[in-house]
């Protein structure tokens, strides 16, 4: 893929129908482009995890700080119950907007706290489920004994 089409795929957000090299309609040209500008990203991204246990550690030593897991739950605990009571009107289409809550709430405790995420944007799959992950521990009141753990892990304290 060539330059000029990531800057263009990155300026209309995707939903330009983009005919030519790939072939396609537009909307199936456009996600497939999107698609390829992600894992190339990911291939040039210094960060790189094996597994979603090391990505794990590195996302509670970013997310350490109590004021942003605060956020981070609360934010997560509204899509949580936005989702349930979007299924539960019937509305499956608009399910995907349940996801709002969790990002403006994150965004929110990483901007008030000055401290960025340098982790989830390699992996926002693996970083949606440790949000939900986040709030379950949260719930259960260990999430401060798993925030000591990924400190001691990640210092080489505790054998993998």
């Amino acid at each position: 893929m060539q330059r000029r089409d990531e800057d263009y795929l990155l300026a209309t957000g995707g939903n330009a129908g983009v005919r030519g090299a790939h072939g396609g309609d537009g909307a199936t040209n456009a996600m497939r482009m999107l698609a390829e500008l992600v894992e190339k990203r990911a291939r040039r991204s210094p960060l790189r995890y094996a597994s979603f246990d090391e990505f794990w550690v590195d996302y509670l030593r970013a997310h350490s700080n109590p004021k942003v897991a605060g956020f981070h739950v609360l934010g997560t605990a509204l899509s949580v119950a936005a989702f349930a009571a979007i299924l539960g009107c019937g509305m499956v289409f608009f399910a995907a907007f349940a996801a709002v809550p969790a990002q403006v709430f994150a965004a929110i405790g990483h901007w008030l706290t000055a401290e960025p995420d340098y982790v989830s944007p390699h992996r926002p799959d693996w970083a949606a489920i440790a949000n939900l992950r986040l709030l379950w521990l949260a719930l259960g009141g260990k999430l401060d004994d798993a925030m000591r753990e990924a400190r001691a892990r990640r210092c080489g304290a505790i054998s993998q």
